[in-house]
């Protein structure tokens, strides 16, 4: 992660606080650094400001993933029923191959 990106990041944020698009891009970069709980706290962020975005499901369940299946699951359920709901059949079909490898383990 590049301090300068995360920090233009966080000067746009200052600007417009609930732009999802700039909350899911700083959970991003601390994600990619390793930054678990900042990447968790923004990931929530972006649910908080609109629960229709609908790439935060698939990078929730990603994240939860290896320490808590049962909450990896439920957002990818989540996510395809949003996906479905709004006629995202490539995003449904993405969240449902997630599912079933979380499944499957």
């Amino acid at each position: 992660m590049s301090t300068s990106r995360l920090n233009q990041l966080y000067a746009l944020l200052e600007e417009s606080s609930e732009d999802t698009f700039l909350l899911y891009a700083i959970a991003l970069e601390h994600l990619a650094t390793g930054e678990r709980a900042d990447a968790e706290k923004y990931f929530l962020k972006v649910l908080d400001a609109d629960d229709c975005y609908l790439p935060v499901y698939y990078q929730l369940a990603l994240f939860y993933q290896p320490e808590n299946k049962h909450r990896a699951i439920d957002f990818c359920s989540k996510g395809i029923a949003l996906a479905q709901k709004s006629g995202k059949t490539k995003t449904q079909m993405e969240l449902q191959a997630l599912l079933n490898q979380l499944e499957d383990e």
